[in-house]
């Protein structure tokens, strides 16, 4: 049977030693929280998992199960602590279960499969459905890719025995993971003159090595198609002025000025917002909440004589880790 209380909504307050991590969440709901934030890390993502497994397990335990996990349902106060309610929702496409589209009886499994879905919004910034859609690394950890496999298994018997077990599993992939650096670089005006006549701003090589070997990910912000910026990018690397193992280790990232994503919004990347900075030399292309995650760097519109920029500005991208 599913628990559901339309009037008044019931909280269940969740206790959890983890949930200190994620109190700066604070909101309306989770599903708010999201949209502010973009994604969680795995850390703050555990935080959340954790005591809802040991909530659902004291459901299964009593023959009880819950079937409306969503961020709609979560809140997190002020005090770091996760708050379950039931708050009646129309029917989403994207919450169907693999029993409900096959006419099957459904049990406490398939909380496992919507605590999979949730897991995956929470990670990816999408709701995954099907082990096959779950995105490789470094997307996304294989630790924790392992975990979601089992939990939206299409067949019940699939997935982890029990909410306990799902928890475990989770928290011993998330101890596996270690906090990742990414870094999003403004193509036109920073890296280079423009597109249209690129040249390369100084010590351009010297700084991509770096940032090759000093970010997990590297993201390349460009207002033009991506097939132009692949042809600049190419056409550099053979100058040698790019590493080669550029083009493989970097994601264009297309940057639609002029049209509603007006601003470099990094919660597009669907990255965890701590995890990364935007090199950029406007700040009217930064978006208002995210001015911390930004260092500037003066333009690049042409050359000047005895700029030094890239290499100077490395020590202040670093510091917006610490």
């Amino acid at each position: 049977m599913s628990i559901r209380e339309p009037q008044p909504p019931e909280t269940t307050e969740i206790e959890s030693d983890e949930v200190a991590q994620i109190g700066h969440l604070s909101g309306e709901s989770l599903a708010v929280d999201l949209a502010r934030v973009g994604v969680l890390d795995p850390f703050e993502t555990l935080a959340i998992i954790a005591p809802l497994c040991q909530t659902l397990q004291e459901l299964h335990d009593a023959e009880l199960t819950r079937s409306n996990l969503a961020p709609q349902n979560l809140r997190i106060t002020s005090d770091g602590k996760v708050h379950l309610m039931d708050i009646p929702a129309e029917t989403d496409p994207a919450l169907v279960t693999p029993e409900q589209r096959a006419r099957a009886p459904q049990d406490w499994r398939t909380d496992l499969w919507h605590l999979g879905v949730l897991a995956s919004e929470l990670l990816l910034g999408e709701r995954v459905q099907t082990p096959s859609a779950i995105p490789p690394p470094p997307r996304l950890d294989p630790g924790l890719g392992e975990v979601l496999h089992r939990l939206l298994a299409p067949e019940p018997t699939d997935r982890f025995g029990s909410a306990r077990e799902a928890a475990e599993a989770f928290g011993s992939a998330v101890r596996q993971v270690r906090a990742q650096r990414y870094i999003a670089l403004d193509l036109e005006g920073t890296l280079l003159t423009t597109a249209f006549d690129p040249l390369p701003r100084p010590y351009l090589r010297e700084f991509t090595d770096w940032c090759l070997e000093t970010f997990d990910r590297v993201f390349i912000y460009t207002a033009v198609q991506e097939r132009v910026a692949r042809v600049i990018i190419a056409r550099f690397v053979r100058a040698g002025v790019l590493p080669p193992a550029f083009p493989q280790q970097t994601e264009v990232v297309i940057w639609p000025r002029g049209q509603k994503g007006i601003r470099k919004d990094l919660r597009h990347l669907r990255v965890p917002l701590h995890w990364i900075v935007l090199l950029d030399d406007m700040r009217q292309w930064v978006v208002d909440d995210q001015v911390h995650r930004w260092v500037k760097i003066p333009a690049f519109d042409k050359p000047i004589d005895g700029d030094q920029e890239l290499r100077t500005i490395r020590p202040e991208i670093l510091a917006r880790f610490k």
